[in-house]
């Protein structure tokens, strides 16, 4: 190889630096100049740290020896060294940024004569999430629920935290099983899970912290409140969305239990942050959303409580009361009839040491049943019963009402349903039992005046029929009699004829004729058909025959 003979040198002033070139016989050699500016630079930014991606720029002698970022407002020089293979991308991740802040910043080369313009980029860092948060997205058709750490975009990965679900507590999602880890709801109808999570980590104070309920759901536009954090559902998200989209559905649950392999995050010990991407920030105390939550948990078990032992002690109260006084009254009285008037059993203890009365089985013939053979009927004794009936049911209403107006009201509603139903329903509110009550007095008045119409108009019957009877049965007997005076003379008349007809035949057969005989017969014969008109032509006939 023959060596590089400057043939020619031409010197440019450009201020204060001086390019060369040089020629040979090959031609013209490369300038001896600073580089160009780093071409396709990009920044994707975390939330401390940012991945930078340039090209090199155009080739130059000398090379590139190293790389310098510059960044404001905080970053001044951040140099890199130049990529051992010449003109391939390079890639450098740099640490010192501070979260959700906006940087500008420019990629500088240099070689052996300067450094060369640069190349500029605009981002904004992520916002830093020291805790672990909920989201909650929509994919297509269906729904998407998972547990993150918000680690997309941001470079130092949490690595010892770690959210499970508990899969033996999960409760089904839209007849799907809820498993550790993420998992989808298809169809969103919209879907609504409730689960566990339970918190490991490498302290001491992470391991085994249980998170006491996290509710989510979608495409609601509700809120909801758990244990005091309440999620909310931006309710104009679209429904499908095309992609994963976070943004537009996010219920995000803040728990400041965040560690990063870069360094602790801070874990306040006065506010829990709960953040999402539709009502900003809020804060609040820990202990005091504990205590709260623990307040409710315990006031509501303490009213349980109290509630149990009230309603004992009412029913063993209620239950010595009954011994004392009973009124009873049949669940659904029997409707009198015609034929049978049936009475249910009554019974009325009015005080402590008194008789009941009992009436059982009323029964009232009907008159109208006797038999033939009688010939006046007797007034049945109705009316005294049943006055006396009525009688003792109106005292026996009139003392329970002064019974129950004298005693404290609701007590005797509630012993007057319990005896009502036989003591088979306790516990119900004085207002059915008062409706009940007036329902069954209702229905005993009811019953009373049918009663007593029904007898009246039995009375009025059974009398008429004594007035009008006697002259039916007088016909009836008079009607018997004829009916039986003319099966008499049909026998008679039979027996007539067949001994005329016998005599008639003898004397045709002995050829004897007695004029005499003849007309005492002829004249008996018409005396006897012509008392019963229908058959004389029969009789005429057998005789001339």
């Amino acid at each position: 190889m023959m060596p590089m003979i400057a043939s020619m040198v031409i010197i440019y002033d450009t201020g204060a630096l001086f390019i060369t070139h040089c020629t040979n016989s090959n031609g013209l050699c490369f300038s001896s100049a600073p580089p160009g500016a780093p071409e396709m630079f990009k920044a994707s930014a975390g939330e401390r740290q940012v991945n930078f991606t340039w090209s090199p720029p155009p080739q130059t002698l000398p090379s590139v020896l190293s790389y310098t970022v510059y960044c404001t407002p905080s970053l001044t020089s951040l140099p890199l060294s130049a990529p051992t293979t010449p003109f391939s991308s390079i890639t450098r991740v740099v640490e010192g940024f501070s979260p959700n802040t906006v940087y500008n910043c420019s990629v500088i080369a240099e070689n052996s004569v300067r450094v060369g313009p640069p190349a500029n980029a605009s981002f904004t860092t992520l916002q830093d999430y020291s805790y672990i948060q909920l989201h909650l997205g929509t994919v297509l058709e269906g729904c998407q629920l998972f547990v993150s750490t918000n680690q997309t975009g941001k470079l130092e990965a949490v690595t010892d935290i770690i959210l499970k679900l508990i899969a033996q507590e999960c409760i089904s999602c839209n007849s799907q099983t809820i498993s550790e880890g993420q998992f989808n709801c298809d169809p969103l109808s919209p879907a609504y899970v409730t689960y566990r999570a339970r918190l490991e980590g490498t302290s001491e104070t992470d391991s085994g912290s249980l998170i006491p309920l996290i509710e989510a759901w979608a495409i609601n536009g509700t809120a909801l409140t758990v244990g005091g954090v309440v999620l909310t559902v931006n309710p104009s998200c679209p429904v499908p969305l095309s992609a994963l989209n976070e943004e537009l559905c996010t219920a995000a649950l803040a728990l400041s239990v965040g560690i990063n392999t870069t360094s602790e995050s801070p874990r306040p010990s006065s506010s829990i942050t709960h953040s999402n991407n539709i009502g900003g920030t809020t804060s609040e105390n820990p202990s005091a959303s504990t205590g709260t939550i623990s307040a409710i948990i315990g006031g509501t078990v303490a009213a349980f409580l109290a509630a149990v032992l009230l309603t004992a002690v009412a029913l063993v109260v209620t239950f010595r009361r009954r011994k004392k006084k009973t009124f009873m009254i049949p669940k659904e009285p029997n409707l009198p009839t015609v034929n049978t008037i049936t009475n249910a059993v009554y019974k009325a203890h009015e005080k402590e040491n008194e008789s009941i009365d009992d009436y059982e089985n009323v029964t009232v013939s009907n008159p109208l049943e006797q038999d033939e053979s009688q010939d006046t009927m007797q007034k049945p004794d109705v009316n005294v019963t049943a006055t006396q009936r009525w009688g003792q049911d109106d005292d026996m209403m009139q003392e329970h009402a002064q019974q129950r107006s004298n005693d404290d009201m609701m007590q005797n509603q509630e012993e007057h349903y319990l005896n009502v139903t036989a003591a088979q329903r306790w516990g119900q509110e004085s207002n059915d039992n008062m409706k009940q009550e007036q329902e069954v007095n209702a229905q005993q008045r009811s019953n009373d005046d049918m009663m007593q119409n029904q007898d009246q108009e039995h009375y009025l019957n059974v009398t008429a029929a004594q007035r009008w009877g006697q002259e039916s049965n007088d016909n009836m007997k008079q009607e018997q009699e004829v009916n039986a005076q003319q099966r008499s003379n049909d026998d008679m008349m039979q027996n007539q004829d067949q001994e005329h007809y016998l005599n008639v035949t003898a004397a045709q057969r002995l050829g004897q004729e007695s004029d005499e005989d003849y007309g005492d017969s002829e004249v008996a014969y018409t005396a006897v058909s012509h008392s019963h008109a229908p058959d004389t032509p029969l009789y005429d006939a057998v005789y001339h025959s």
